[in-house]
């Protein structure tokens, strides 16, 4: 019955509309075959079926995605709903979907004006729009020889219609929510050893409520610093290198209590480090802006206390700030080179004129 569903011209509506009915109390299983139909529709004959056909896709997809607010999806759903978004964007951004990002954005709770408050509200959609952003970096952001020439084509335009205006307000957004989650999580902290001196059930409900809460966000807080550092290896570097995102890269980097985000604001700072820059004295400009050996030195004091992962990680950034300094150091080196010797020749041929 499946595969019939799957094979039929029209099947594809039949699971638009189941997806529209039971969007909200139906079975996982009938959410994961119906975006697996439309998953391959829009794979494999997205342009046979017409410009109507495309909008019923595109409307009823992004309806779904909005349900996903207050429904606690499996990771299973959200990642097959994020694997039908990307093979959208590949298809119909900006061509035909030009405000897919204000749209999607707009599902999260980012008002039109740039207003991310409503969005730091909603968790569950946070987690949505981190999991696509990891999809599409790996889908349409990184590299792969094995593509088309067409599809590394289109790629880059998406990648150029992002620079556009989502990439700004994606990095605003992202900033705010680890910050404030942060925050969050240091409260309930607090509050949780308060009720630890009560015994009744309802704040104990209360308290278990509450890390339910937190674990997710403090997921959300590390993918979202996975997100930035696979963001920073191609936007405009400002975004980052600035007194808001930076010092919070560094809280991050000590947040013991989880070593997660400390890798996240690693993987951040190693990608600043690494960061093509055409001319070497604004890398090392970057190094200096950065104080990164200070922050370093701070750990290697207690390096032993360090989270197994993250020591792992730590060693990365080190060694990518060393070749980075020596690479300085070298060009440094061949300029000055460079400058001596012409000087010798304007001696030598000034010389030669008398």
């Amino acid at each position: 019955m499946c595969q019939e569903v799957l094979e039929a011209e029209q099947g594809w509506v039949v699971c638009l509309e189941k997806l529209r009915r039971y969007a909200v109390q139906g079975p996982t299983s009938v959410h994961f075959f119906c975006l697996s139909v439309v998953e391959d529709v829009v794979a494999k004959r997205y342009e046979s079926i017409g410009e109507e056909g495309r909008t019923k896709i595109r409307e009823s997809v992004m309806r779904f995605a909005a349900t996903c607010a207050n429904a606690k999806r499996p990771h299973y759903i959200k990642e097959k709903l994020v694997l039908v978004l990307v093979n959208l964007i590949k298809h119909d951004v900006p061509e035909r979907w030009p405000s897919f990002f204000g749209d999607f954005l707009s599902l999260v709770g980012v008002s039109p004006s740039g207003d991310v408050s409503h969005a730091l509200q909603r968790p569950l959609m946070m987690d949505l729009l981190t999991r696509l952003l990891r999809t599409l970096n790996a889908e349409v952001v990184v590299y792969d020889d094995q593509r088309s020439q067409e599809e590394i084509r289109h790629n880059m335009v998406i990648k150029d219609h992002m620079r556009d205006g989502a990439n700004k307000i994606i990095v605003a957004l992202l900033h705010r929510v680890i910050t404030i989650y942060l925050n969050g999580a240091a409260s309930s902290t607090n509050s949780n050893n308060s009720n630890n001196s009560s015994s009744s059930s309802s704040s104990n409900t209360n308290a278990n409520n509450i890390n339910t809460d937190n674990t997710l966000k403090m997921k959300v807080v590390a993918r979202s610093l996975h997100v930035l550092a696979e963001l920073i290896v191609w936007i405009d570097i400002q975004l980052v290198l600035n007194k808001n995102v930076l010092p919070l890269l560094y809280r991050c980097l000590g947040y013991q209590a989880n070593f997660h985000i400390q890798i996240g604001a690693c993987m951040c700072l190693r990608a600043i480090v690494n960061k093509g820059v055409p001319d070497v004295n604004d890398k090392l400009q970057i190094l200096h802006q950065l104080d990164i050996i200070k922050v370093v030195q701070r750990f290697g004091a207690n390096v032993q206390s360090l989270a197994p992962q993250f020591a792992v990680h730590m060693s990365e950034l080190v060694t990518s700030i060393g070749m980075k300094l020596l690479e300085g150091f070298s060009c440094t080196v061949e300029r000055v080179k460079e400058t001596i010797l012409q000087q010798q020749q304007q001696q030598q041929q000034q010389q030669q004129q008398q």
